[in-house]
């Protein structure tokens, strides 16, 4: 882990430049800081630990007392992680801002399965009694799964610009149409699967938003040499997923409720926007974001 130190005071950097920001919380001031805590969760993802106790271990083991003094147990560092979304939300946005994320005015939109549970499991499952959990059909991999499906957008060079979850069996159009209000003005680039001339036109109306989808070949409109350069930058968003699912684990999280899967899912993003910059910073390939700690 050649840049182990680099990374964790990159991090403390961009903390303590948005912590005036930040809201004040009441009670005793913890004995690890939140900067740490911070930290930790970037190194765990990087790392792609799934579960806090083995990453907690495994940080132990390597005896790195002069980078991390104190470590907290696995069910405090758990409950520290939930108190710190704020924290998260806020260092996503000072990314994106140091990233220039929001000056490219095109954006990439994909969805993408967050199984939550088997089905098999769902009679005996907490999580699935005690939330209206759909049931999604994932047809790259053809299984269906209960759980939710995440609605992504990443600007040209492959930066996370906003994620939302709905429903695992709401059609792609429907979330699109569901978000248009925060993309009013934007060029939208998705597959066949936001494919619909009258939602286009819609949208295009209420929220000048411009889609762009690849037309199916016996349809008479065809995509013009503009928009076909663009729908060939859909793979990007296809390399942010399958990165964000093999190195990060997006679709095998571990939480006890639905508020901790969305938020272990909101640390992933953070983690994998973090490492697009600091790629950046070091004149890397920005979206080798798996090599980040060699």
């Amino acid at each position: 882990m050649n840049h182990l130190k680099l990374i964790l005071s990159m991090i403390l950097e961009i903390y303590q430049s948005v912590e005036s920001d930040l809201p004040k919380r009441p009670g005793v001031k913890p004995t690890i800081p939140d900067a740490t805590v911070i930290q930790l969760i970037i190194l765990k993802n990087l790392l792609g630990f799934r579960h806090e106790s083995s990453f907690l271990r495994f940080i132990q083991n390597l005896k790195l007392k002069s980078l991390f003094p104190q470590l907290p147990e696995r069910s405090r560092f758990n409950r520290r992680t939930k108190v710190l979304s704020p924290v998260i939300e806020r260092i996503q946005f000072e990314l994106l801002k140091r990233l220039e994320a929001d000056d490219l005015r095109i954006r990439i939109i994909d969805t993408t399965p967050l199984p939550l549970i088997k089905l098999s499991r769902k009679n005996q499952s907490k999580i699935a009694k005690k939330n209206d959990l759909k049931v999604g059909y994932y047809s790259a991999q053809k299984y269906y799964y209960l759980g939710l499906k995440l609605s992504l957008t990443v600007n040209l060079d492959g930066v996370p610009i906003s994620t939302d979850f709905h429903p695992a069996n709401q059609h792609d159009l429907k979330t699109l149409v569901k978000e248009s209000a925060r993309l009013s003005g934007l060029v939208i680039v998705g597959d066949k699967g936001y494919l619909g001339k009258k939602n286009q036109q819609e949208l295009k109306k209420n929220f000048n938003l411009a889609l762009i989808t690849p037309y199916r070949k016996n349809q008479r409109e065809q995509n013009t040499k503009t928009e076909q350069k663009l729908l060939k930058q859909r793979k990007i968003i296809e390399r942010t997923i399958n990165q964000l699912k093999d190195q990060f684990n997006l679709e095998k999280l571990s939480a006890k409720s639905l508020e901790g899967f969305k938020e272990r899912t909101k640390q992933i993003i953070l983690t994998y926007t973090f490492g697009i910059y600091f790629n950046k910073r070091a004149k890397r390939n920005a979206l080798s974001v798996k090599s980040i700690l060699t």
